[in-house]
């Protein structure tokens, strides 16, 4: 260790960094006015330096202590007027030299502020351990004469970390001796952190080989976008038992287990993990399906439970409701007086007035039906407790006795008001859309008869007018030279409607730009295309969206951006099996890059340059106008950006737009 350090030459005194000197000249009003201003900033000083929990002491250059405070001394257990003249760290660490680790070394060294943790030693051997930040103080002359030591008791701190460590392997204690399998799972990269005893077992991987496994490893591959939106469901809370109960889950060898999975986060080593309780449910499962097998009518009704269930006695002419179908109604059975009612009542209170007609019919068809396996399936308008419209979509089987006579027929109501809705808003917004393409489309032609007439209407023109003069040169005839200037006249009103076609074109493209939350933008266009991509089996997920700046941008624009690239994928699912359409965005320098990239049926390598060219359509009597992609890549471009696809037949279409974030004016 280094010796005691060589004695520099002191500054003449060492002030508090708040004192000023008031320059002579001033009135003697304005001097004592000086004079107060100081005294209450002394005070203050004084009153911080007394109170503060914090140890503040300055130090010279030779690592002696010139002042400290109160807080200096309670922290080493000592009065601090005992610390001023003694060498620093002798007093705080009781070493012979210069601590090696010093911040205020550090400080004066590099004249800018330093900080350690480090152990402190009272005079009775006792340690603190201690935050110490080390600020250089500078002289008049722009030298070092020193540093301020700040030092905080983290001894509270320590101890809480002390704790969390012991927490910690108590929990990898019981992690590791549980019954139940158990999986610690990064929420981002789904990789398996840790797994225990029972997890090994279960699936037939050693502890080394589930750390290199991910959810997509331990998951039947026609599952594997079923079980990535149960585990998000899981990491946000939205559910605590995935799969209602049971969920499939591959082993080493290949073969299929059940396994009920509940899930909770959990902290350790300072990130967070969802940790996974799976418990082996196989011989249940297979037991439930032999039962439902067995009983189908049975497997019905439980399949069924949790919508608003109810049941129709023939010979008795009444309904039997239960909880959960009240609740549709927004109202219960101790409001209405029950579990019971009768047909009559019941369309009276809950049927629309123009659909009422309609339960008394399906109910007549039910009863009177010879078929044992008589089913149907409709959808009408209701009326909710507090009076406002909804609609529901009713299932219903029926129930024979022994000579086929109908003596019951039972069902559930499922509320689909808000999915109506929902389409209603997306039809809407595709007439919007489809608005926008024709009067985009009447744009182009207005532009492109305008391009297309300017130039034959221009030599028209001027062969008239050549004509004339050369007519009115020879004195030809004035009923000719009339016909030519009449001709004239209509080229030049044919000229005038070809500028309005080209006014209207400009007109077309004026767009109003304001700040747009992209995030916002997305999260809209995918709420209002969700029931279509649920019906077409695709999974619609947003990736970073909530991180990126907003742009200076018109908002309709990007609205019709995101719904034709996401309607695109959608209608690129096969509907048999599921898809994902992932929409990311990032930030890289001044641009945002946003990728739409989806796993459905792709573009075929004839079409892949033609996509963006207007009226181009794979589709026949679909509706499509073939002018989707061509505005899509119009409005990037009016942004002062760029798009560019890439396809695999079978595989999937990927898309990626670069955006600036601080666009210029819309061309």
């Amino acid at each position: 260790m280094p010796g005691r350090p060589k004695k520099k030459k002191q500054p003449k005194s060492v002030k508090s960094p708040h004192r000023r000197t008031v320059q002579p000249g001033g009135s003697e009003l304005r001097h004592e006015r000086t004079e107060e201003n100081l005294q209450k900033s002394e005070l203050l000083y004084q009153t911080l330096m007394k109170h503060i929990h914090l140890g503040i002491t300055l130090i010279d250059t030779n690592y002696k202590v010139v002042t400290t405070n109160t807080g200096q001394g309670k922290i080493l257990n000592k009065p601090h007027s005992k610390l001023v003249g003694k060498y620093c760290f002798r007093e705080f660490e009781k070493r012979k030299a210069v601590c090696s680790h010093c911040p205020g070394t550090q400080a004066m060294a590099m004249g800018h502020p330093a900080e350690v943790e480090t152990i402190g030693v009272r005079d009775d051997g006792s340690r603190v351990p201690a935050r110490v930040q080390a600020f250089p103080v500078f002289g008049s002359d722009g030298t070092v004469q020193g540093f301020l030591e700040v030092v905080e008791d983290i001894s509270g701190r320590k101890q809480a970390e002390e704790k969390l460590k012991e927490s910690e392997k108590r929990f990898k204690t019981i992690f590791d001796n549980a019954p139940d399998g158990m999986l610690l799972t990064d929420v981002k990269s789904k990789k398996f952190h840790m797994g225990n005893k029972a997890i090994c077992k279960m699936l037939g991987y050693t502890p080394e080989e589930i750390k290199n496994l991910t959810v997509w490893d331990i998951t039947p591959k026609e599952l594997s976008s079923y079980a990535i939106e149960q585990f998000e469901k899981l990491a946000r809370g939205e559910i605590s038992l995935a799969g209602d109960g049971a969920v499939q889950v591959k082993r080493k060898d290949g073969s299929i287990l059940y396994v009920a999975i509940s899930a909770f986060p959990i902290t350790l080593e300072g990130k967070t993990y969802i940790t996974g309780v799976l418990r082996d449910v196989t011989e249940h499962k297979k037991a439930e399906e032999s039962l439902r097998t067995s009983e189908a009518q049975l497997a019905n009704a439980m399949n069924i439970a949790k919508l608003g269930y109810w049941e129709y006695d023939v010979a008795e002419d009444m309904f039997t409701f239960n909880d959960y179908f009240y609740s549709i109604f927004r109202t219960s059975a101790e409001k209405v007086g029950g579990y019971k009612m009768s047909p009559e009542r019941y369309a009276r209170q809950f049927i629309h007035p123009d659909d009422a007609s309609m339960l008394e019919t399906e109910t007549k068809k039910a009863v009177e039906s010879t078929d044992p396996n008589y089913s149907r399936r409709l959808e009408h308008r209701i009326i909710y407790a507090d009076g406002e419209i909804g609609y529901i979509v009713v299932r219903f089987f029926v129930v024979k006795d022994k000579q086929g006579r109908t003596i019951k027929t039972f069902g559930a109501n499922q509320d689909i008001t808000e999915s109506k809705k929902a389409e209603e808003e997306l039809n809407i917004y595709r007439e919007k859309m489809a608005r926008a393409e024709r009067l985009a489309s009447l744009g182009t032609l207005s532009a492109t008869l305008a391009h297309e007439l300017t130039q034959p209407l221009t030599v028209i023109r001027l062969s008239l007018e050549n004509s004339l003069d050369d007519l009115e040169a020879a004195s030809g005839s004035q009923v000719v030279l009339d016909m030519l200037k009449d001709g004239l006249k209509e080229v030049s009103t044919a000229t005038s409607v070809v500028d309005r076609f080209r006014n209207y074109a400009r007109q077309s493209s004026r767009k109003t730009l304001c700040q747009t939350n992209i995030s916002a933008i997305a999260g809209r266009i995918i709420q209002l295309l969700d029931n279509p991509a649920q019906r077409a089996k695709t999974t619609l997920h947003l990736k970073g969206m909530d991180k990126l700046p907003t742009v200076c941008s018109n908002e309709k624009d990007l609205e019709q951006l995101f719904f034709t690239l996401t309607e695109n994928a959608i209608q690129a699912a096969d509907g048999r099996k599921p898809h994902q359409l992932t929409i990311e965005g990032v930030v890289k320098g001044g641009n945002i890059e946003l990728r739409f990239a989806d796993n459905c049926a792709g573009i075929a390598p004839e079409n892949l340059n033609k996509i963006f060219d207007p009226f181009f359509t794979t589709g026949s009597d679909d509706g499509r106008t073939g002018l989707g992609l061509p505005i899509a890549q119009r409005i990037v471009s009016e942004s002062g950006g760029k798009i560019r696809v890439q396809s695999r037949p079978g595989k999937g279409t990927t898309f990626y737009i670069t955006l600036p974030i601080h666009s210029e004016t819309v061309k």
